[in-house]
């Protein structure tokens, strides 16, 4: 895909002015090694392992791109994808790199220019640094080092991690940070002190007489701390850094910045709950563990890992808590169109208890063999109903039925169909109806268009592909076909289902009154079955739905077979581009290509 950029939140004068100092070439090829080809440049795809080169290099528009995994953008966004960081931190290094000073105003914060920012960071930096030295040099730090020795914790990991304690003294920080030049506003701005009253300016530590986790962001700097308690009496028993400047919990990932490289190369990410769980599976080897800051699971984390890996495991702590962290995770999960897979322990609360009591073989075979998200869902639903009863069939259906109506994949949904089907011994329409009722119910309304049909099937009640779905919502409500003749022609459509949308729109311009029974007359009477039916599911389905409801349908599933066209022309088009890369109509070739991603955004 083409990288977006998002730049609600920054001038725009910067980075024009970036843009103005830094070529496209110069940026690309501080990270791979460029070779001139023609007016463009090309190299070995730095996001894909490859032996031709595929990626190539534009000066004159800007963008670099590759024609093997179809990654592409300005400088910005190649940074981003190669720091692995967001478009704000994107920025700024290139703004380094330019010489350029940059001031950001974010929604609900204060403006903080880059040497601002950087005096918070490297106020967290040095508290880090005095935690780690308290657990070393203090008497309650000894106790605090004997209990993670007992946890089964390395001086390598210890060290590895940061790890500190956060003295007894309420004021200790405090006291270390002043004479370094540290203010009461900044240590206060990212949660380091806090004021005892709104009316004084006296303050205390926000963190005392607690073990410290230091919390990264992806670029490795300290933004926050997770602070565990040492005795039963100091509530909370985690105590985290709060929003600041420099620290959003809910796009913040502990352990990110340490895995993520491993993450992409396994292609995938074992997401745990605790600091304690992450730091143990470092230690065990299954360096691609991360958890969440404090935080349940949230979509923005969830979209920080997606530029790493499609596939998350969960594996949650097997109380009441991290059952419910679980279901939550896997919701928000699904909906980002993940690849979803579940590990329990089932003779440990969490992966530290277990390879504590039973090493670290025990989780690498549970790690071995996580179950599929669906597989789990299929499996727990029928094993706690009696499928023989009318009661049981409906408890599968109540909890299976809402999983595939989140499936995006449609191939995956139809398979999942036709399974429960087949297993509570009923016939597809019956679940196809379930479905519908369970979505109408839901206010969902896009399920039909999202089930693929078997090219070979003839069966009327096959479950509609979107573009049969398409004809059962042209044939119902036939006022529609206007809207549609303006944004497709033929040529968008497979050439099965050419000459059907042609007599669609040679019937609409005859200009006589559409009579169904007359339009019917004139197809072949497989086609006639078909389409019945097809407008009877969209009858029934979308019954209630208002005119202007049934125009934004339409016109959704119209521009979802345009877009399906258009990609099927990007893949003809990506081989002899390929291989015309050196020719004389390279230009004239790219700019078309270009052309047409240009079309086919959003």
């Amino acid at each position: 895909m083409v990288w977006a950029l998002p730049l609600q939140n920054l001038m725009l004068d910067p980075v024009e002015q970036i843009r103005g100092r830094l070529s496209i070439e110069d940026v690309v090829g501080s990270y791979v090694s460029l070779k001139k080809s023609g007016s463009h440049f090309k190299a070995l795809c730095p996001f894909h392992n490859e032996k031709t080169p595929s990626f190539v290099v534009s000066p004159d528009k800007g963008i670099a791109y590759c024609f093997g995994c179809h990654k592409g953008g300005d400088i910005f966004t190649f940074v981003q994808e190669m720091e692995r960081v967001d478009f704000k931190e994107a920025f700024t290094i290139l703004a380094d790199r330019a010489g350029i000073s940059l001031e950001f105003q974010g929604r609900g914060e204060s403006h903080k220019s880059k040497d601002e920012k950087d005096r918070l960071y490297q106020a967290m930096n040095e508290a880090s640094n005095f935690f780690v030295q308290s657990l070393r040099g203090t008497e309650g730090g000894a106790k605090v080092l004997e209990y993670l020795f007992q946890r089964g914790l390395t001086d390598d990991t210890i060290a590895k991690y940061h790890l500190g304690f956060a003295p007894d003294t309420k004021n200790a920080l405090l006291s270390h940070l002043l004479p370094k030049g540290f203010t009461h506003k900044e240590m206060a701005e990212v949660g380091l002190i806090r004021a005892l009253d709104t009316t004084t300016e006296h303050y205390r530590d926000f963190f005392f007489r607690r073990l410290m986790f230091p919390v990264h962001d992806i670029r490795g700097r300290i933004v926050a701390f997770g602070g565990r308690a040492l005795s039963p009496d100091d509530e909370p028993k985690y105590l985290n850094s709060p929003e600041t400047p420099i620290y959003h919990k809910s796009k913040t990932i502990y352990g990110l910045f340490h895995a993520k490289d491993i993450i992409k190369q396994e292609k995938r990410a074992v997401f745990v709950e605790g600091y304690m769980d992450v730091l143990a599976l470092h230690q065990a080897g299954t360096l691609s563990a991360i958890a969440s800051s404090g935080t349940a699971v949230t979509s923005e984390q969830l979209k920080e890992i997606k530029r790493f890996t499609d596939t998350v495991i969960f594996c949650f702590d097997s109380d009441s808590a991290g059952k419910m962290a679980t279901e939550r995770g896997i919701e928000i999960a699904q909906s980002a169109d993940f690849i979803i897979k579940i590990l329990r322990i089932p003779t440990a609360k969490d992966p530290a208890d277990l390879i504590k009591a039973e090493g670290v073989s025990s989780w690498e075979k549970l790690l071995a063999e996580p179950e599929p998200y669906l597989e789990f869902v299929f499996r727990t639903a029928f094993s706690e109903a009696d499928i023989e009863t009318e009661e049981g069939r409906r408890s599968v259906l109540s909890r299976v039925l809402p999983v595939i109506s989140k499936i995006s994949n449609l191939t995956e949904k139809d398979r999942r169909i036709q399974e429960l089907a087949t297993r509570l011994g009923t016939q597809p329409n019956i679940v196809y109806e379930s479905l519908a009722e369970f979505s109408k119910e839901k206010k969902w309304k896009k399920v039909f268009s999202e089930i693929p049909r078997s090219e070979s099937s003839t069966n009327v009640f096959s479950t509609p592909s979107p573009y049969d779905y398409f004809f059962g919502l042209l044939f119902e409500h036939p006022a529609l076909i206007g809207i549609v003749k303006e944004m497709l022609s033929e040529a968008h459509f497979p050439s099965s289902h050419q000459s059907l949308y042609k007599s669609f729109i040679e019937y609409y311009n005859n200009g006589a009154r559409f009579e169904r029974d007359g339009f019917l007359a004139l197809l072949p009477q497989n086609y006639r079955e078909i389409l019945s039916v097809l407008a009877l599911k969209v009858e029934l389905q979308y019954a209630e739905l208002k005119p202007e409801a049934r125009e934004e349908e339409v016109r959704r599933v119209a521009l979802w077979i345009r877009k399906k066209s258009l990609a099927e022309k990007r893949k003809k088009m990506v081989s002899s581009l390929r291989e015309a890369v050196d020719d004389g109509q390279t230009q004239e070739k790219f700019e078309e290509y270009y052309q047409l991603l240009k079309e086919m955004s959003p």
